[in-house]
């Protein structure tokens, strides 16, 4: 039961992190400064990428993703599992990502791990920086090691 207490910590800690960056929005004055220091979000414009990556057992679905350095993506992630996945990667380390959960907004320097229950869904936006190919894994351990399982794809950034 090695992610039990994990999860149930990184999830109350992302929830308490979104509720404090929901309720400082609410006392800007403006809606630009609300934008810029709270919910940096990149715009829905045609030079947004956008992907979808599916987690359930054992696998990420695609295996391979491909985004484009200097340009805003928006990556969605979407446990259709039964059990916790998590999405580990290097890729966005030193990045700024916006993260849309469950209608709450957080933004962060830097991520390489989040876990997402089954049947949750996850928003990101970024505006990926460095090139390269970086491996995505799941290291969940229930009810197998996910990872053992093949749970393993790519991000390809160009």
């Amino acid at each position: 039961m090695r992610y039990s207490n994990t999860t149930s910590l990184l999830l109350c800690g992302f929830i308490a992190c979104a509720l404090i960056a929901a309720v400082s929005a609410e006392m800007l004055p403006s809606s630009d400064e609300k934008s810029a220091a709270v919910h940096h979000e990149i715009p829905y414009t045609s030079g947004v990428q956008q992907a979808t990556i599916y987690l359930q057992e054992y696998r990420f679905e695609p295996a391979l993703t491909t985004l484009k350095a200097g340009q805003p993506a928006r990556l969605v992630l979407i446990n259709r599992g039964n059990t916790v996945h998590e999405f580990v990667t290097d890729a966005l380390h030193g990045v700024v990502v916006t993260m849309k959960v469950q209608g709450t907004l957080a933004e962060m320097q830097g991520l390489s791990e989040l876990e997402i229950p089954p049947g949750g869904k996850v928003v990101l936006r970024f505006t990926p920086e460095q090139t390269g190919e970086f491996a995505i894994a799941c290291h969940a351990s229930m009810p197998k090691d996910h990872f053992k399982q093949g749970m393993v794809g790519k991000l390809l950034i160009q």
